[in-house]
């Protein structure tokens, strides 16, 4: 699979990381926090960006991390094969409470 280029039919999901916890808002405008609900066997793409620090935005079960910056937009995608919940961190340090900046994607 070529992971530089977001395939098509994908679901768009917007994720916000703030000092400690992670905003996702789905395409239906349903907001979660600290949490990801996706469908298993559908490409997703998460457009990132950080209200305050740098975080890190790790998925190990999914093989998939990404840099998330203030004032800047990464993208990364992925495709969820297995239904379950798979736990998320955020894997650069970004404070105090670093350690407690986690989730849940559930498939």
């Amino acid at each position: 699979m070529d992971y530089r280029h977001t395939p098509q039919d994908t679901l768009d999901v917007y994720v916000i990381a703030k000092q400690w916890m992670w905003k996702a808002q789905q395409p239906n405008g349903l907001k979660e926090i600290n949490e990801l609900h996706v469908p298993v066997g559908r490409n997703v793409r998460l457009t990132l960006a950080s209200e305050d620090v740098i975080h890190d935005f790790y998925v190990p079960a999914f093989r998939v991390k990404m840099d998330v910056v203030p004032g800047h937009y990464n993208t990364m995608w992925f495709r969820p094969t297995k239904p379950g919940r798979y736990h998320f961190f955020c894997s650069q340090y970004c404070g105090t409470n670093h350690a407690l900046m986690g989730g849940w994607v559930t498939v």
